[in-house]
């Protein structure tokens, strides 16, 4: 690669010869001339006197210029070669960088083509060693983050059963490796001073993946996926952070799932996802739109003291077990449309800002419950099924309709079908 560089013009040493050799020869012949005229001092000798004098001091004048000027030429000589002097170490720098650069390229490329390639293998203490290659790869390198956190989340996403066998074994000691590898890196820690080993501004993409006791309390995501993805044991995401959207559609919770404490910057889509065991919202924040629409909480399900900034629904939603929504607050559309509650409900002290729908809501009513079912401000019962509307298609007991106080039944003998299926504000 070539570079254009300022040419410097500087006066040779023979024209600075020439220039002094004038000067000297006008020096002399001024001399000369005053001595000529001096003459006898007459009159008119000291006006050709006084008129050499003049112009010898406009040729001194001359010459002092001419020195200045070769000074000043001499002067720009050496800032012009000082510039390019500068130019010349830039131009080296920029060179060297470059090539440092494309060492360094090379080296993590093949350090990451190795990595994978030892992820890939069939023993499993070099797929851990290529893991751990690839975390260090990671740690040393931020631009290659991204890609890496892709293979480990691509490995998560491999068909994956778990059943009691050897190499079943191993293979999930490997996956919970790279669970607890990710983990570690996207936890925050202290957000005024994050930890050193938190990677920032992270996607997952864990879609279908087979997630075994998973561990993110604490951690940070940018935009996550984890939609029909099946959590083998508990979930643990308190405290969590998601920065962009969260996606959970049609996710599978075999254990515990505990969002306490977590905050959704994004829109959060729950749709059609199923709950084992207990479901744990509580002190939540959703500052953009939360889908639960179809969701079935086959255990409890607590979102006291959630916060839902903009829309929230839970249309066609099943609660199987107790449903806690006290001191919860919902600043924009909230809708339960179609929503089935079996055991107690508690919005004691909730808050909804604007309208809340409980069209075609059925609460179980042939069963005894432990927590006592509180409504939206008092404006809602349940009313006692007459006997042809009591029983729904798919499930169990007699189900009544929640209906605001001043509302009458109207007189129905067809049997009330469910409203479960998949609602608006979900994917």
């Amino acid at each position: 690669m070539t570079h254009d560089r300022p040419a410097i013009s500087v006066l040779s040493l023979r024209a600075v010869t020439w220039i002094a050799a004038i000067g000297t020869l006008l020096t002399v012949a001024v001399t000369g001339l005053l001595i000529w005229f001096a003459g006898d001092g007459t009159p008119v000798d000291r006006a050709r006197l006084a008129i050499v004098i003049v112009v010898g001091m406009v040729v001194l004048c001359l010459c002092a210029a001419g020195g200045l000027l070769l000074a000043a030429r001499k002067i720009r000589a050496s800032e012009l070669g000082l510039l390019q002097s500068q130019e010349d170490l830039r131009l080296d720098y920029e060179r060297a960088s470059s090539e440092v650069q494309d060492r360094t390229e090379r080296r993590v490329a093949d350090l990451y083509g190795k990595a994978v390639e030892l992820l890939g293998s069939g023993h499993i203490p070099v797929r851990l060693a290529g893991l751990y290659s690839l975390e260090r790869l990671a740690q040393q390198h931020p631009d290659h983050r991204q890609s890496i956190v892709n293979v480990f989340c691509a490995y998560l996403r491999m068909p994956f059963t778990v059943i009691d066998s050897p190499t079943q074994h191993q293979e999930r000691e490997v996956r919970l490796a790279v669970q607890r590898v990710l983990a570690d890196h996207l936890r925050v820690g202290d957000p005024a001073l994050p930890a050193r080993t938190f990677w920032p501004h992270i996607d997952l993409d864990l879609t279908g993946a087979t997630l075994i006791d998973p561990d993110f309390t604490g951690c940070q995501f940018r935009n996550a996926r984890f939609d029909k993805a099946s959590f083998v044991g508990d979930a643990w995401l308190s405290g969590s952070r998601f920065i962009g959207d969260a996606g959970f559609d049609g996710t599978r919770f075999g254990g515990q799932a505990d969002f306490r404490g977590a905050r959704f910057a994004g829109e959060t889509w729950f749709g059609s996802a199923r709950f084992s065991s207990g479901a744990w919202f509580g002190g939540a924040q959703f500052l953009e739109g939360a889908w639960f629409g179809a969701v079935r909480f086959n255990a409890d399900a607590g979102f006291s003291e959630t916060t839902f900034e903009q829309s929230a629904g839970f249309a066609g939603t099943r609660f199987t077990g107790d449903a806690w929504f006290s001191k919860a607050a919902f600043a924009g559309k909230a809708s339960f449309a179609g929503a089935r509650f079996c055991r107690g409900v508690e919005f004691e002290d909730s808050r909804f800002d604007t309208e809340v729908g409980f069209d075609q809501v059925r609460v179980r009513t042939d069963i005894p419950v432990s927590v006592p079912r509180t409504w939206p401000a008092e404006e809602w019962e349940v009313r006692p099924p007459r006997p042809e509307q009591a029983v729904l298609d798919g499930y169990e007991g007699e189900w009544g309709h929640l209906v605001p106080v001043s509302v009458e039944l109207p007189e129905q003998t067809a049997r009330q079908e469910p409203a479960d299926s998949t609602p608006a504000g979900t994917r």
